[in-house]
């Protein structure tokens, strides 16, 4: 982000929908696709009303690279650039998920498709899942602790199943 700053684009880096301190609506229907592109395309639009910009690009990971991806082929606003990080396109994707090899390589998806159980796994003896995952990539233990303070806050573990089960229900053909 700060080299990109450094070139002159004008960076944010948005939480979506349930995950860090961002709103945390209740049921997965607020998850659904259509609810996270209108993210999207609304806070492009208070950026542009703010600062008017000649580009737009997305730069996307994650659960984000789906919903960017999505953004970007239902051409839901003008884009000049997208980069995503780590997720293929979603015809790829599908593709991909038909095979034993890909499947084993993203059971985490399907794990937090379970009701609960991922919720009572990652929150177990004082969110002990969560600390070990961010551990590594924390730089100061204060970072960790934020971390933890936040996945131990009323709903929002909940929240984050919900947006990610939310995106698994359409199908990809259905979507493009």
């Amino acid at each position: 982000m700060p080299l990109l700053a450094e070139q002159g684009w004008r960076v944010w880096a948005p939480n979506l929908r349930g995950y860090g301190m961002s709103d945390r609506p209740d049921g997965i229907a607020a998850y659904r696709l259509h609810n996270l592109l209108e993210d999207v395309g609304t806070l492009i639009d208070a950026a542009k009303a703010e600062y008017p910009a000649e580009e737009i690009m997305i730069v996307a990971h994650d659960w984000g690279a789906v919903i960017a991806w999505m953004f970007a082929i239902r051409q839901m606003r003008p884009i000049d650039r997208l980069i995503i990080m780590n997720v293929p396109h979603p015809k790829c994707a599908e593709r991909e998920l038909k095979h034993w090899r890909q499947l084993r390589k993203s059971w985490y998806i399907f794990f937090f498709q379970l009701p609960f159980v991922p919720e009572k796994m990652l929150l177990a003896n004082d969110a002990k899942a969560v600390r070990r995952a961010f551990f590594r990539k924390c730089r100061a233990q204060g970072s960790l602790r934020q971390i933890r303070s936040r996945c131990l806050c009323k709903g929002r573990t909940t929240a984050g199943r919900n947006a990610g089960h939310a995106q698994l229900l359409p199908r990809v053909d259905a979507l493009c």
